[in-house]
């Protein structure tokens, strides 16, 4: 059928669907060639469209134009083939003009059927899904979201992303999302929090979603609880992260442990302590009695430290003849009674030492440091102030304890 849209929106916009023009008279006006196909031909300018439709499709047709304010939709069947249909009233030339658009069914219908199948596979999927707006802000979580974390949707509605991660990895959220517009998504590993303040290491990524047009849409967190494959990675490396000698761990694992530790005290806001130990005159020890009885004096120190601590304290050597003591949930009154005890242990075990300037046995010197960890302190810094603390206890004498406090605001040390 010849003739032209009475609009001015150009028939371009339209190349997908069926396009007809109805006027007040109940005539047809405009067919695009879409709608001409469909109809095989049969369309004549000026005809009166129910001539078109069987008396079931007709209703449809009228239903939707008498509720197209509501943008219906209804479905018809065109020789034998789904059709949706919808339109809206328009004016042109003043003159009022119906448009009915006809789509194809089966694709729509298939495309609504995988969008409700994608949406139960995020929703069902096994790794918790966020969606935040431009602010980093939560605006939709799936199913999976509650049982990871532990808060329902509307419990994290509007929320900031940094509920949801460690104190620690808060200032590194703007750097993923530097690195995901530069290179499309960010992948790694954080720590993520809970609702019940429990932390937990996560395999996590984050990906900018935009439109057709490449205008910004949202951005997508993804989280998955990887508590179980660091647990086996641990036992894969237990012999590398254990001292072979005194059979406590090593610096490294030490490392490890504390920092997790200082995240958790940041985020439940109780006391860290640290001990530094140092055998008095090993060096003299190691001179008059030789390495191997060196090494079994090392070994008896280890064991005689760790009959004092408790199952949730941790214990490491250090390096040489030192030794570190880390107390989660022990302030400095409490960690110089446990450092006390430690050097009174250690004491008893009277193992004799010639080279000594300070007693007739092996004795040890310690420092201790304590905090309550907040945002802005570094880890590293609480044992440098216990290594100083020790430093004090050498030079005043050793077989004794010494402490120093860390200070927030210029993290200075001072005596005590």
């Amino acid at each position: 059928m010849s003739g032209s849209f009475p609009t001015p929106d150009n028939e371009q916009n339209f190349l997908n669907m069926g396009v007809m023009v109805i006027n007040t008279d109940k005539e047809i006006v405009y067919a695009n060639k879409n709608v001409d196909d469909l109809f095989d031909g049969k369309i004549i300018t000026n005809m009166n469209y129910k001539e078109l439709f069987d008396e079931k499709s007709l209703k449809s047709v009228n239903s939707v134009m008498l509720f197209s304010d509501n943008r219906k939709e209804e479905m018809i069947y065109i020789n034998n083939h789904p059709r949706i249909i919808k339109g809206f009233y328009y004016s042109s030339n003043e003159r009022i003009y119906f448009a009915l658009f006809i789509i194809d069914g089966l694709m729509e219908s298939k495309k609504a059927h995988f969008q409700k199948i994608m949406n139960k596979i995020v929703d069902k999927s096994v790794v918790a899904m966020t969606i935040l707006d431009e602010n980093y802000n939560i605006i939709y979580v799936n199913d999976f979201f509650t049982l990871l974390y532990g808060y329902t949707a509307s419990e994290v509605e509007g929320e900031n992303i940094n509920k949801l991660l460690c104190p620690c990895d808060e200032n590194f959220f703007d750097k993923r999302v530097e690195y995901a517009e530069k290179e499309g998504y960010w992948r790694g590993e954080d720590r993520r929090i809970r609702k019940d303040k429990s932390a937990f290491p996560s395999s996590s990524s984050l990906s900018i979603i935009h439109d057709d047009e490449q205008n910004f849409l949202c951005y997508l967190d993804v989280a998955r609880d990887i508590t179980d494959r660091q647990v086996e990675l641990e036992q894969l490396k237990k012999m590398s992260f254990i001292d072979p000698l005194t059979e406590l761990m090593n610096r490294r694992q030490f490392k490890v442990i504390f920092n997790n530790e200082w995240c958790r005290a940041m985020t439940q806001a109780y006391s860290v302590s640290v001990i530094m130990i140092d055998i008095d005159f090993f060096k003299n020890y190691n001179d008059h009695f030789g390495h191997p009885a060196g090494d079994e004096c090392l070994k008896e120190v280890a064991s005689g430290l760790s009959e004092v601590l408790r199952k949730s304290d941790t214990i490491a050597r250090y390096g040489g003849e030192e030794f570190i003591v880390l107390l989660p949930g022990i302030g400095e009154k409490d960690a110089v009674r446990v450092s006390e005890k430690l050097r009174k242990t250690i004491e008893s075990l009277e193992i004799k030492h010639i080279g000594s300037e300070v007693s007739k046995h092996v004795t040890i010197s310690l420092g201790v440091a304590s905090v309550i960890p907040e945002r802005g302190m570094e880890p590293q810094t609480l044992i440098s102030i216990a290594d100083d603390a020790l430093y004090d206890a050498k030079k005043e004498g050793r077989n004794q304890v010494k402490t120093r406090s860390f200070q927030k605001e210029s993290v200075q040390c001072t005596n005590r």
